[in-house]
């Protein structure tokens, strides 16, 4: 199972979401579990060992000057067959 996380955010949401995520973990053990964040929150969750891959976007990713890079990342995302992906933003820039 391919389940992929969106909280891209501040770092402070990001913490808030980690408990979510460690549950779905101990839920769903064999799960390969990915996130996408923006740079600014990234740290908190590489080398994380209940996380498969981090998608990192870059800061202000809607931004026209980092078009070229949130693209990059989007068409790498789409790469894969996800099972579930859930967005803890709920907002639209996410959505995208």
């Amino acid at each position: 199972m391919n389940i992929l996380i969106l909280k891209v955010s501040a770092i402070g949401d990001v913490v808030h979401t980690l408990p979510a995520v460690f549950y779905l973990k101990k839920c769903y053990p064999n799960a390969k579990i990915s996130w996408v964040v923006q740079k600014k929150a990234a740290d908190l969750l590489l080398k994380q060992p209940f996380l498969d891959e981090v998608f990192v976007l870059p800061d202000k990713f809607l931004h026209p000057k980092n078009w070229r890079a949130s693209i990059k990342i989007i068409k790498e995302l789409r790469k894969t067959k996800w099972d579930a992906i859930l967005d803890f933003q709920g907002i639209h820039k996410t959505s995208l």
